[in-house]
């Protein structure tokens, strides 16, 4: 699934811009992205650009509307916007710090860029303490949520 999402990826982001909506999805639109670096819910769809639009489908010779999945590269996650590298951090908090490495929270956005800090757990995994802040594109953000790796960022689960 992650090799799929990078060539999903690639596609979205080497138009240097706009490009045509794909029925291609980085994930499939009703699952979480288990196989990222980051645990994606699907709550975080549209952020993603995974949305549901309008097509004209062609069905011997009547034409109809029909809704279908689309994936867009408008990236665009928000300030609070909060992601972890496992689905068990969404659990009771207490049990939920035992399980996880990595927390991403988004502490600004523009339609342009986030700007996030990442935090881990203390040794005794009791809270979350800070290691970094670091300001991507969206598009790069995604590409950290999907690698752990993006331009100069490497997440700290990742080696």
């Amino acid at each position: 699934m992650v090799d799929n999402a990078r060539a999903v990826f690639g596609r979205l982001t080497s138009t240097g811009g706009s490009t045509k909506r794909l029925t291609t999805l980085l994930r499939p639109h009703d699952a979480a992205a288990n196989s990222w670096a980051i645990f994606v819910p699907t709550c975080f769809n549209a952020a993603l650009d995974i949305v549901l639009t309008e097509r004209i489908a062609t069905v011997g010779a009547v034409k109809r509307k029909t809704l279908v999945w689309t994936q867009g590269n408008n990236f665009q996650f928000s300030t609070g916007d909060t992601l972890y590298d496992t689905s068990l951090a969404y659990q009771r908090w207490s049990d939920a710090l035992a399980e996880l490495n990595c927390c991403l929270r988004v502490t600004s956005s523009t339609p342009h860029g986030v700007t996030f800090s990442i935090s881990e757990p203390s040794k005794d995994h009791t809270k979350l303490r800070l290691i970094s802040s670091h300001t991507l594109s969206q598009a790069k953000f995604v590409e950290l949520l999907i690698n752990g790796a993006a331009a100069e960022v490497r997440l700290p689960h990742m080696g």
